[in-house]
């Protein structure tokens, strides 16, 4: 155990190579200013303080008040950028991300999968994707159009989990072990999806989101976002894949 620590400690992540960040709230803020920040402003300097004025009163009081409704405004501003905002740098090695005032480093080897939508054949908006890594610890994290290029981000992690997901399972195939791509499941020879089965190689086409292996009757169909790592079953039967 204490060797297996010590070689999580030695990992690095290796150069910054681009950097991935969500929106500053700008909405939240503005309400929460409008709400605390300009009565805590009118009450500071005086502003209305007058006989007869909205806030009117005693200036040392009304300053006090002022001055309690400021900083409560900045705090609550600065808890809703640091609860809004995620922030991935990808690295040579991995991903450093940074979500809700946290840091964690996720290393190519320590993602287990990811699913999401097939984004070729048409699909351009960026809104209509979500992305979930899936890593060892069971830790889940999410991927949204939040993120500036959010679709180059996802193309990244994929390209990583083929180079490091493929030689595996394309070991596991040779030595007889089946292969789980979430509910479908690969031998050397064959594909099932639930008590269907058809033999390989079969043609796969991939058109509208879903995943169509064979053909007539004996197709198998299965939606892209259902499938982990589709990509790498795309890679393992290639020779009869169209996507």
């Amino acid at each position: 155990m204490g060797n297996a620590y010590r070689l999580a400690a030695q990992r690095k992540l290796g150069a910054a190579v681009e950097r991935h960040e969500s929106p500053t709230p700008i909405r939240p803020i503005a309400v929460i200013f409008a709400i605390f920040g300009l009565p805590g402003i009118a009450l500071a300097s005086g502003f209305q303080s007058a006989p007869g004025e909205v806030f009117a009163g005693d200036r040392m009081t009304n300053g006090t008040i002022g001055a309690t409704l400021i900083a409560f405004a900045a705090v609550v501003a600065v808890m809703a950028v640091r609860k809004a905002t995620l922030r991935v740098t990808v690295h040579d090695n991995g991903l450093r991300w940074v979500e809700k005032g946290k840091t964690r480093d996720v290393f190519w080897e320590d993602i287990v999968s990811i699913t999401g939508s097939h984004r070729r054949g048409g699909v351009t908006n960026e809104s209509a994707h979500v992305y979930r890594l899936v890593l060892h610890d069971g830790q889940e994290l999410v991927m949204t159009n939040l993120l500036s290029e959010v679709l180059a981000l996802a193309e990244r992690v994929e390209r990583e989990l083929v180079a490091h997901l493929l030689p595996r399972a394309t070991d596991d195939l040779a030595a007889g072990r089946p292969v789980q791509f979430g509910p479908l499941t690969v031998t050397k020879d064959s594909v099932r999806l639930g008590d269907r089965t058809l033999p390989l190689p079969s043609r796969i086409v991939i058109e509208d989101g879903t995943i169509s292996i064979g053909e007539g009757a004996a197709r198998l169909d299965v939606e892209w976002k259902k499938v982990p790592n589709a990509w790498v079953l795309l890679a393992l039967l290639e020779p009869t894949s169209t996507n």
